[in-house]
């Protein structure tokens, strides 16, 4: 009979009930017991609120995404309220699959836009894609709306201060010093020609890189940020609050990733609370700590790239140079016993170059400037010299660097721009491959100690081995004041 249907019906809605409850069982049989909710004759108001539930932070990303689903299909009067009710607590990947779905109907739409009006959603919550659908919407009178509420989300202050840094634009950025303020503000969270870490926007991979685009991202980074480059606070059951950005999200955990590049995996279970800031996880208040002079050096910095000599003249050259001796050359006070010298064709132009290599010497030496005196033990010091090294791009064979008569570490020819782990794992080495062609290449060595190997007032003696072949060869190259 019919009731006899119903009443069968009903039976199996109560079992998917139990297992969308059961952690014991595996995620596709709670998705798929997720589904059939909302279906029932009397139970429709209690489904809803199983599947509200599964959008909690504790919840399986798979979950939460099939219970955003199936919401759209049973409560759609009542939806964009419902997603919305929680909106700073979720996850970026949860945000977007709700931005996603709310933008699927007009009447969603409109209810997003409400959560704009009223700050319950930050303009900065929505990615490019979001802002595109909206500001290009085809109902003329949400699209107007919501060119109206995203054009509000500027910060008058912010707009001042990248004001006050727009001559920028017409200052000589030194590239080499935009390397060293890049390892000390920037690398902790970006990684760029080597070096840094790999947590925030790529920035090879940008494709506006222009010194107006650069300003705004660096000086008014809440501008336009993606949602999973936000900011989030965590607390965990037993009180402790984790602050930063989500770099990763599994069926069990999440992990946060602090301002110091140190990460925390929390597990869903302990999880008692996950808000979002609303914030870009980059802070704002860069200009405190940066002059404009320094910023048009690490915009020079992000815009560059490893180069040839073609195209080059003497007022590049001489422009080079000067950077070079602005930024200073520690790393080469004397070259020790003997070498070879010739003229080499470089980014700092044709400079005297004592070399080793090819048939013999195969060993070059040389000592350092002194570390001040004043130095500041407690960072790390860095080694500066101009080098140039040739070699195949085919071939495995190696050089070796050495500090005070200990290896530091093996490389082959770094034709792009390299670093490495001193083999005791304390030392590291960069290389700024600021000129490459197929057999050689020209650019800044960097070998930065930790501070309990700074000694002031010490000078260090560095040497590097080059394999018996009449291509390698290895260089320091003396520009003008070193001669």
């Amino acid at each position: 009979s019919v009731q006899s249907l119903i009443e069968s019906a009903e039976r199996i809605f109560d079992v998917a009930r139990k297992t969308v409850d059961n952690d014991d069982l595996p995620l596709e049989e709670r998705a798929a017991a997720l589904r059939v909710l909302g279906r029932g004759r009397d139970q429709r108001a209690k489904d809803v609120n199983v599947l509200v539930s599964q959008l909690a932070a504790q919840v399986p990303p798979t979950l939460q995404s099939t219970a955003i689903e199936t919401l759209a299909r049973v409560a759609s009067g009542e939806l964009a309220a419902i997603l919305l009710a929680d909106w700073s607590q979720h996850a970026p990947n949860l945000q977007r699959e709700i931005l996603e779905t709310l933008l699927s109907r007009q009447s969603w739409t409109e209810a997003l836009l409400d959560g704009i009006e009223t700050k319950t959603v930050l303009p900065v919550d929505l990615d490019a894609a979001a802002r595109s659908q909206l500001v290009t919407y085809r109902n003329r009178r949400i699209r107007d709306r919501a060119r109206r509420l995203l054009s509000e989300m500027r910060s008058p202050s912010r707009d001042a201060i990248v004001a006050e840094y727009q001559p920028v634009s017409n200052i000589h950025g030194n590239l080499l010093r935009g390397a060293v303020i890049f390892n000390k503000r920037c690398a902790t969270c970006h990684q760029f020609r080597a070096r840094g870490n790999n947590l925030g926007p790529k920035l090879d991979a940008l494709k506006d890189r222009s010194t107006k685009s650069l300003l705004i991202s660096i000086l008014d980074p809440n501008r336009a940020v993606e949602a999973k480059f936000r900011s989030y606070v965590a607390v965990t059951a037993d009180g402790k609050a984790h602050t930063g950005m989500i770099v990763d999200e599994s069926s069990s955990s999440l992990t946060l990733a602090g301002l110091t590049g140190e990460t925390s995996v929390l597990l869903r279970t302990d999880l008692e609370d996950l808000k979002s800031t609303g914030q870009s996880f980059m802070p704002e208040g860069l200009e405190k700590d940066i002059s404009i002079e320094q910023l048009a050096d690490v915009i020079a910095f992000v815009q560059s790239g490893t180069r040839s000599t073609a195209g080059q003249d003497d007022s590049d050259f001489e422009l080079s140079r000067r950077d070079l001796f602005e930024l200073g050359i520690n790393g080469l006070g004397s070259v020790k016993g003997s070498s070879r010298v010739r003229n080499a064709q470089t980014w700092l132009g044709k400079v005297p170059m004592a070399y080793c290599g090819g048939v013999s010497p195969l060993k070059l030496t040389w000592h350092s400037m002194p570390i001040p005196n004043d130095v500041n033990r407690s960072e790390p010091f860095t080694f500066r010299l101009p080098v140039a090294i040739a070699g195949n791009r085919l071939s495995s064979q190696g050089y070796e660097l050495s500090m005070d008569g200990k290896p530091l570490v093996e490389f082959g020819t770094p034709f792009e721009d390299s670093s490495w782990e001193a083999l005791d794992g304390r030392v590291k080495i960069r290389y700024l491959a600021v000129e490459s062609s197929d057999d050689s290449t020209n650019g800044l060595l960097e070998i930065e100690l930790p501070g309990p190997l700074v000694q002031p007032g010490t000078i260090r003696e560095f040497s590097v081995r080059v394999p018996r072949s009449p291509n390698l060869w290895f260089g320091l190259l003396m520009p003008d004041k070193l001669n």
